[in-house]
């Protein structure tokens, strides 16, 4: 799916956002963040606070073992 400028901004802002907590050798983590932050956004989630919780979400599922990678 092709994303305006905008929601474009959004990811990534809130990708950077949410990796600036992570370790930098955790690229595995940051792999799955991006891969949740994407799904929101191709389900329609477009405001950044939207897609920082699905980001925050996914950081989560990691350490509770909940995440289907």
């Amino acid at each position: 799916m092709q994303h305006d400028k905008k929601t474009v901004a959004a990811i990534r802002a809130a990708f950077a956002d949410i990796c600036r907590s992570l370790p930098n050798e955790h690229q595995a983590t940051r792999d799955y963040v991006a891969s949740r932050i994407l799904k929101s956004a191709s389900e329609g989630e477009l405001t950044l606070d939207g897609l920082k919780l699905a980001g925050n979400i996914a950081v989560l599922e990691l350490y509770a073992g909940t995440a289907r990678i």
